[in-house]
């Protein structure tokens, strides 16, 4: 066989999902040519498919040496290099690339899907434009281009592209979630029964689990809170099923964080003089994104969204594989001669974002590694938000998470949520204690009912400076990649305080639990 044979052969295996023939296939054909670049490209596919980033760099980067021209192996390297978290060097790669001039199907995915990975939504768009008015595009393109429509406020025209999506393939689960998640229509019993239909025919959980969310949001906008609840409960029921969950396992990564946390002798509880980076944590759907708004109107702070940087420059720095966002096992490791290395590395892979400004980073679950960015990030100070016990355990459960990783398993069960608050209470009470000059608790209720009052008092604690405008978040016209996308882009309200009661009869379990932990009511 030559080597162009194998090449194709190698190239069919792959379309073929027969990974582990292309892989031999491709090793004996390097074996053959050590300097065949396009056997590396086609290896760095299986890379991708397995999320082994570091070796998809690897390999295209070795693609690139040996091609210094292939536009192919340039995009794909960016796309890689997004993927393992290294913005700098992505963004850095995509200035390079001019995309009116690629017309290249894949090539222009690669560059949109790029983009959106670093957070970049406003040239997502115009990428995922640029694709759906190509030929043979699929409906994910239009979906994509819907999602990155609604993250820049453009929600007539996400609307628009979701339907596209749906109208090329109906079943798209993805796609219906995500238009129900649009609002701003009113109920719409010709929907309902669409989607009823759709859930009796799901295939598997994943699709139960988006179109039973699509149905919930239906319902809840024709008043039907209970039922909305139950189709939540009959959806995710399987899910929490087939995935074993047990809140046993939050468990044990929260009393590892505690055990760390009583551990340290000399916590970094210092005044911050100069913030260079601001952690916003809390559960999801406590405000954290509203609270991003009010931040990043100042003009000296910058919103970076749903970062997971900090994330990955720990299990970088400290050599960790596993897909969890925290486990008791990373969390084993608490070694200070390693936290410069982690600051150091999260400043370089968000340094793309900052722009000489303050970064607010937003991801909620931050707040497991609250004490390993306080020691990592000298000039950092972590914003954490709490709410209504019972309103935060309905949000919880009425979002739609990726389950992929096992931090969000939880929002599988109503019971399981009021464990995980009682278990977050908790520690960031210890937290709050510990690191008292860096670490502020902000109630959402008292945000929302007197903003100026609390955002003040919030900006002091920051050594940041007042500026009026920062509480006009429906002015703020920067991209918002959250559950909440929709809601910030209105004004400060308190319409969503009390929204519990609305499923005070699904809560009685819940309510319960939070009862015995001494949660106040």
């Amino acid at each position: 066989m030559s080597l162009a044979e194998m090449a194709h052969l190698a190239q069919q295996q792959l379309v073929e999902q027969r990974d582990q023939e292309a892989y031999q296939t491709l090793a004996t054909l390097l074996k053959c040519d050590p300097s065949n670049a396009n056997a590396y490209y086609l290896l760095s596919h299986i890379a991708h498919k397995f999320r082994n980033y570091s070796k998809e760099v690897e390999l295209l980067s070795q693609a690139l040496r040996l091609e210094p021209d292939s536009l192919r192996y340039k995009v794909f390297l960016a796309r890689a290099m997004a993927f393992y978290g290294d913005g700098n060097r992505a963004k850095s790669a995509l200035d390079q690339i001019d995309l009116s001039l690629i017309e290249d199907v894949d090539l222009v995915d690669a560059v949109a899907t790029t983009y959106n990975r670093l957070y970049l939504y406003t040239e997502a768009c115009r990428g995922y434009e640029k694709l759906v008015g190509m030929k043979g595009i699929s409906a994910s393109s239009w979906f994509n281009l819907g999602i990155c429509y609604k993250y820049v406020g453009k929600f007539s025209k996400s609307r628009e592209a979701l339907l596209q999506a749906i109208a090329l393939q109906p079943n798209y689960y993805k796609a219906q979630a995500a238009l129900s998640s649009l609002g701003g229509c009113d109920a719409d019993d010709a929907r309902i029964r669409a989607l009823r239909e759709l859930l009796e025919q799901a295939p598997g959980n994943d699709s139960r689990l988006h179109i039973g969310h699509a149905l919930a949001r239906e319902l809840e906008r024709a008043g039907h809170y209970s039922e909305s609840i139950d189709v939540l409960n009959k959806a995710k029921s399987p899910e929490k099923v087939r995935l074993s969950y047990a809140f046993s396992s939050d468990q044990s990564v929260f009393a590892k964080v505690h055990q760390n946390l009583v551990a340290i002798k000399s916590p970094s509880n210092h005044k911050v003089q100069t913030v260079k980076d601001i952690f916003i944590v809390g559960m999801p759907r406590t405000g954290t994104t509203l609270l991003d708004r009010i931040l990043s109107g100042l003009a000296g702070v910058v919103s970076g969204g749903e970062l997971y940087n900090f994330n990955m420059a720990f299990k970088k720095v400290m050599n960790l594989n596993g897909r969890e966002f925290a486990s008791p096992t990373d969390l084993e490791i608490n070694n200070a001669s390693k936290f410069k290395q982690i600051g150091d590395l999260y400043e370089e892979t968000t340094a793309y974002l900052r722009t000489g400004k303050v970064l607010t980073n937003k991801l909620p679950v931050n707040f497991l590694y609250a004490q390993q960015i306080m020691e990592s990030l000298p000039d950092s100070i972590i914003i954490c938000l709490d709410r209504h016990p019972l309103d935060t355990i309905v949000g919880n459960f009425r979002q739609l998470f990726s389950f992929d990783d096992a931090a969000y398993r939880y929002t599988l069960d109503l019971q399981d949520i009021a464990k995980y608050y009682l278990s977050f209470k908790q520690l960031t009470e210890c937290l709050a204690d510990v690191y008292r000059k860096r670490f502020y608790v902000l109630n959402y209720e008292m945000l929302v009912s007197s903003p100026e009052t609390e955002v003040r008092k919030l900006l002091s604690f920051c050594g940041l400076p007042w500026e009026p405008g920062c509480l006009n978040i429906e002015a703020n016209h920067t991209p918002v990649a959250t559950a909440s996308s929709v809601q910030v882009r209105e004004g400060i309200h308190s319409k969503s305080i009390g929204q519990w009661r609305r499923y005070q009869g699904c809560l009685s379990e819940a309510a319960a639990i939070l009862l015995d932990g001494r949660i106040s009511l």
